[in-house]
């Protein structure tokens, strides 16, 4: 537990002098999106319990806290669709997946695939995703999602999400295509790092070849008062996880980032933004 009475001392013996202004552009910021409890303590069994200071605790990583987020994927049962001449109309009702949060409704669309991402209010992320699709695929920018809102809903009297598909071709579709169905990919632990300490922050350097190839959604980076973690899915048929559960000092938060590179092949950047002007020897301590 952290020592704050300590830590306000300490505050008081650091000059507060102005820092020295920066010209330089620095990167676009990738702010981290988080869940329903992300930032509150949790147990070692990984169970969220009530503290008077949320985000300062161990086990908040990826390593200790793996049910953050439940992703399931839809098979074709879930989901109807017809066509015409030139759109295919995929429905999916929304009674079985609970109440969807305000900005849970997300869809992608390339020339040969679509991805629809639907996010309940307990953080459950359900998943449709169709990839070579038939013939000619869609025209992505012609492709979109409807609502049916309480103004609209089916005739059926279900709420729903219609995905409409342009298609490239008026070819008859017999099929979607390749429905994603679940699968588990290994868990690899992140060790070919390095991390270099500065006067007011700390750099720390993930070396993963190919992670710049990557869809941005695919990685993620959850910063602490205390801790960070990252994570990145599906490179190569693996997910990687790199976390640091007990940082020497306090950082702040609003203030760290992370940019990815195409450096030695593939290369993420994570700033740590120090709370006091002190020396780092070490970047995870145990308290």
């Amino acid at each position: 537990m952290t020592d704050y009475a300590k830590w306000d001392k300490l505050a008081a013996e650091i000059s507060d002098e102005e820092e020295e202004v920066n010209t330089a552009v620095e990167p676009e910021m990738v702010e981290p999106k988080l869940k329903p409890g992300e930032g509150t303590q949790l147990t070692n069994e990984g169970v969220v319990q009530g503290c008077d200071r949320p985000g300062n605790a161990r086990g908040n990583a990826w390593s200790t806290n793996k049910e953050a987020e439940a992703v399931k994927y839809l098979s074709s049962s879930a989901f109807s669709w017809t066509q015409s001449d030139s759109n295919v109309f995929v429905r999916l009702p929304l009674a079985s997946m609970g109440e969807i949060q305000e900005d849970g409704l997300a869809v992608k669309f390339s020339d040969t695939s679509f991805k629809v991402t639907l996010t309940n209010q307990s953080g459950t992320v359900h998943v449709m995703e169709c990839r070579k699709l038939p013939h000619q695929g869609i025209i992505p920018e012609k492709s979109r999602m409807i609502v049916n809102t309480s103004a609209g809903k089916a005739s059926d009297g279900e709420y729903s999400v219609t995905i409409d598909l342009k298609k490239a071709d008026t070819c008859n579709w017999e099929d979607l295509g390749r429905i994603t169905t679940p699968k588990k990919l290994p868990e690899v632990a992140v060790n070919n790092y390095s991390w270099r300490d500065e006067e007011r922050g700390v750099y720390i350097y993930l070396k993963i070849p190919g992670i710049h190839k990557l869809p941005s959604h695919n990685v993620k980076v959850r910063f602490r008062e205390l801790s960070f973690d990252f994570r990145c899915e599906d490179l190569d048929g693996k997910n990687l996880n790199f976390a640091v559960t007990e940082l020497p000092m306090e950082i702040v938060v609003e203030r760290c980032r992370y940019t990815i590179d195409s450096t030695d092949g593939g290369r993420v950047k994570i700033y740590l933004r120090k709370w006091a002007r002190t020396s780092w020897r070490k970047i995870q301590v145990h308290r």
